[in-house]
């Protein structure tokens, strides 16, 4: 069996000596096999761990392979868009791929997160070509070249007469995505033209009728009945070569003797059945789609379409028709190699000929002043992207594919932006078409040599160690933890957002996402696809922590070092660009040295995407939580050390000069924005996650024992900071924007933005003011400040909303349905929460979820804090603040045994899952020394030991 036909046969079923679900398990022991060895465990224990892993990958297993991710149509809707793709997806962190094509034609659009441009000197702005940001690459695309190709789409179609906006091209161009095609006016007698542009052999033609797209009840009706297929040299003579008549069937494929024509045309003598009132008195001639072919011969059984994007294991496998042939493909990136590889598989009785083409730019959205070329080398085809000189820097990257299985019919060709080769595939075989991704990043070297070395070196047998090493990373990325909500559309949402988040910051992200994740498909992204630092960007890490996978979070808080330079040089040079008025009537025109300001939009390479404040603060305070997150979930020291001390100090030595001191209330006072071009006093976000920042550095440099001069300064700014901001609204204290009454500049007149997301809560996360152990008057009041905003639909307010109610205990049952109302409104088929303007940030809502199943509040774990009572439930590896792992099981409302590891040795704390009885704590069997006060049983740990706990 061919190498790539064991791949074929992992990914479809296919096997030799074995049945297809044998043959898989064969694959997954494989791996499994990998994952021990490395583990190098004594063989007791080896044999044990292996069974328990093994038993967790096939619980996970049967659960990703159930949700359902998959496509019947060839629309791609929405693959090449101005936010996130809403076709299957691809990623490794680097590079991405995004399902497209047309009827017959696949498409796999190529991405790169470092793919970024300087833009042309002037600020990020919504959908402006020319913006600083992420801009397309270029893609692959599979399609026939033989006779069996549609010649219809090539042409140019006219009709007899057209109603609204229902052309004739549309019959034939096979990206209608209303699925109509070509509608007539009123009227008996019709036709349908096609100018194929020179002469050409016809020999053949399919219609599908009105019953074939639409399947509705009653949609046969509308099926043309009458008609005769002409040809004509000229467009005035025409010849007849078939007549059909009293046609029922939703689908017509005739055959005929094979002639030259330039000219086709559908002529339509009765265009309905003629059986309901509205097919008698209003007849219409209904063609979506109208193909033509040279070859007479009837093709295969024609397969339908059907995508599906396999989460599981970061795939997409695709079956179709192209050149009348049915093929299936499966199709993946490299976990640890920028290579995107498509196995494809001819399930046809006769050769199929087909076009393999690399090109460079985009489809739509392209900026006229980017350099788009091709090539050829050897048998290599090579596409190249280059943004213009004289550009604050230069960035270009190359994509080089070559077909592994199959010899090119001719000598390759490019023209323009695109490079083809011509290949064969005869009946049963299987080609490797590979494609190598270089370049990106700033004033890199010329990538096609490196590209083209790479894809001409690339073996079968090298092939199988990439797909062996890209399964494993899924299989260990799915291993991190995961939880059993017995509920189907919640872990459709939950494990969607995690294979975002594992495919947009996976092994190879070398820069962080921007808005819409590492999947850029036009030049004119919306807001430029930047790193909104007001929320944004940091928000699709939101559930990263707690999901046992912080690591996906580095490439972010990097990026945010790297712009603290420029952000220290803000604060010095540019304070009064923030609010000129309110900076000079305060002295502050000179800036704060040593201070930290950042602006709200920057690019994953640290530089300035969008220069301006909107008159807020917040921007480094939110960059700052990454930081913070990152180390209260994996206490590395040196991480706090080297990364968020520096970080957070500048943006603390701030504050202390910025805020403004009210000597009457013996505080201090915050004057910011709330909301982007707001100003108001005491913005609540600002305050909450301030507080934050500086309790994290007082506890750091006593953890570190940093002899910081500023120490007690910090303190004594923390003591006096003013509580959040509330008023009474209906009889019940809710919180505020701001102090009531001082909000300007954005038109609020309610102090909350009432109907809008809830920033007004941002201090309870991700600023951890409160929690689920919180003082009940507070959290309460949180709950009817939820109740009040009842801002659940907002497009901004889904990786907000849903994790702090949450946090402050939010009636379980309606929680779960608010969110998953909002899932089955707004999640499309490649599981993404989809709205106008945002994307990857979605996945922030991760946290909600592991909140409801688990929180840590003052030290304290909690387990099943804000999950139905009524519902079992279970999660495994869950992480929480303080390095822990938490595993558990609730059923039938009683929480089973608990499982602990700590990785930094740290105390634990968990309050008592069974109230009223006494508790022990194990390890290894044994009995550890615990202590159970006011209901927390609390123990010291050791580094990487895992304690069971139980009641007794």
């Amino acid at each position: 069996m061919s190498h790539a036909l064991v791949r074929y046969a992992a990914r479809w079923g296919r096997s030799e000596g074995g049945s297809p679900r044998r043959r898989r398990r064969r694959a997954v022991a494989t791996v499994a096999a990998i994952t021990l060895t490395s583990l190098a465990l004594p063989a007791t224990q080896a044999g044990t761990a292996a069974a328990a892993t093994e038993a967790e990958w096939a619980t996970i297993r049967s659960k990703l392979e159930a949700i359902d991710s998959s496509w019947t149509t060839e629309d791609y809707r929405n693959s090449v868009t101005t936010t996130q793709p809403d076709t299957a997806l691809l990623g490794n962190g680097d590079v991405g791929v995004v399902s497209s094509g047309s009827p017959g034609v696949k498409t796999f659009i190529v991405t790169k997160g470092d793919f970024i441009s300087p833009g042309d000197g002037q600020p990020a702005d919504y959908q402006r070509l020319g913006s600083p940001g992420p801009i397309a690459l270029g893609g692959v695309t599979i399609e026939s070249a033989g006779a069996g190709r549609n010649l219809a789409p090539g042409g140019t179609a006219t009709a007899s007469s057209v109603h609204d906006d229902f052309a004739a091209q549309n019959a034939i161009s096979g990206t209608d995505p209303t699925g109509e095609g070509w509608v007539s006016a009123i009227g008996s007698q019709h036709w349908l033209q096609v100018d194929l542009g020179s002469p050409r052999q016809i020999g053949r033609y399919v219609v599908k009728h009105r019953g074939a797209t639409f399947t509705d009840p009653g949609q046969e009706a509308m099926n043309t009945r009458d008609w005769t297929l002409q040809t004509s040299a000229d467009g005035t003579t025409w010849n007849d070569v078939d007549t059909v008549t009293g046609n029922t069937a939703d689908r017509t494929d005739r055959s005929f003797t094979p002639t030259q024509a330039r000219y086709v045309r559908l002529n339509i003598t009765k265009p309905t059945q003629g059986s309901t009132p509205d097919t008698i008195d209003n007849p219409r001639a209904r063609i979506p789609r109208l193909s033509l072919y040279a070859d007479p011969d009837a093709p295969d059984t024609p397969v339908a379409f059907r995508e599906r994007q396999d989460i599981l294991n970061g795939e997409i496998d695709t079956e179709m028709m192209i050149d009348e042939a049915p093929v299936r493909m499966s199709t993946w990136v490299g976990a640890k190699s920028n290579r995107v590889v498509t196995t494809l598989t001819s399930n046809s009785s006769k050769p199929v000929t087909l076009n393999v083409s690399a090109w460079s730019g985009t489809t739509a959205g392209q900026d006229p002043a980017m350099q788009n070329s091709a090539g050829v080398t050897g048998d290599t085809v090579w596409a190249l992207r280059k943004t213009p000189a004289g550009r604050a820097w230069v960035t270009q990257a190359a994509l080089a594919t070559r077909v592994i299985g199959a010899v090119p019919l001719s000598a390759p060709t490019a023209t323009g932006n695109r490079a083809t080769m011509t290949i064969q595939v005869d009946p049963g075989a299987t080609v490797d078409i590979v494609t190598a991704v270089e370049g990106g990043g700033k004033n890199p070297a010329d990538p096609r040599p490196g590209a083209t070395a790479i894809a001409d070196r690339t073996t079968r047998t090298e092939l199988d160690s990439l797909f062996t090493a890209h399964r494993q990373w899924w299989k260990e990325y799915w291993l991190k933890s995961y939880v059993n909500l017995n509920d189907p559309l919640l872990e459709r949402y939950y494990y969607g957002a995690q294979y975002q988040l594992g495919s947009t910051f996976g092994e190879g992200t070398t820069t962080p996402s921007g808005l819409y994740g590492i999947w850029t498909t036009r030049d004119d992204t919306s807001y430029a696809g930047d790193l909104h630092l007001n929320y944004n960007a940091i928000a699709p890490l939101y559930g990263a922590y707690s999901s046992n996978r912080p690591q996906l979070a580095r490439s972010m808080t990097d990026t945010f070092m790297a712009y603290l330079p420029e952000a220290k040089r803000r604060s010095r040079e540019d304070l009064v660009a923030l609010n000129p008025t309110w900076i000079r009537e305060n002295g502050l025109e000179g800036g704060i040295d040593g201070g930290a300001l950042f602006p709200v939009g920057m690019t994953a390479f640290g530089d300035t995407s969008n220069p301006y404040y909107y008159q807020q603060t917040m921007n480094g305070l939110f960059s700052a939580t990454a930081f913070i997150s990152s180390y209260a979930y994996t206490q590395d020291r040196t991480f706090l050390r080297d990364k968020v001390v520096p970080f957070i100090r500048p943006l603390a030595v701030f504050f202390k000069t910025y805020l403004r001191w009210d000597a009457t209330k013996g505080q201090y006072v915050l004057y910011t924005g709330h909301n982007e071009g707001g100003w108001s006093r005491n913005s609540s976000p600002d305050l909450g996650v301030l507080k934050l920042v500086l309790k994290t550095l007082i506890e750091a440099n006593t953890t570190l024992g940093i002899d910081d001069p500023d120490q007690e300064t910090w303190k004594y700014i923390l003591g006096r900071l003013p509580a959040q901001p509330t008023k009474v609204l209906n009889g019940k204290t809710v919180f505020t924007l701001a102090d009531p009454g001082t909000t300007t500049g954005t038109g609020e007149s309610d102090d909350m933005n009432i109907g809008r997301q809830t920033v007004n809560l941002e201090f309870v996360h991700p600023g951890e003011l409160i929690g689920i152990r919180s003082d009940p008057t507070m959290r309460q009041q949180a709950i009817d400040t939820l109740d009040a905003m009842n801002g659940w639909a907002n497009d901004n307010t889904f990786p907000k909303s849903f994790t702090q109610a949450a946090r402050v205990g939010y009636p379980a049952q309606r929680l779960v349905d608010i969110l998953k109302s909002r899932i089955q409104a707004q999640m499309v088929q490649n599981l993404r929460v989809s709205d106008n303007h945002h994307g990857i940030e979605k996945a922030g809502a991760i946290e909600a979820i592991n909140n409801m199943l688990l929180q840590s509040d003052g030290g304290v774990m909690v387990l099943f804090p804000g999950y139905p009572s009524g519902v079992n439930a279970n999660f495994v590896r869950l992480r929480e603040k303080g390095a822990f792992e938490v595993s558990a099981a609730r059923t039938g409302g009683t929480v089973g045994g608990v499982t602990i590891t700590s990785e930094a040795g740290a105390t634990a704390r968990l309050q008592n899952p069974w109230p009223g009885r006494n508790v022990r704590v194990r390890l290894n069997g044994n009995s550890v020394s615990s202590k159970l006060t006011g209901g927390v049983i609390s123990w010291n740990t050791t580094p990487g030991s895992t304690y069971t706990i139980d009641p007794r």
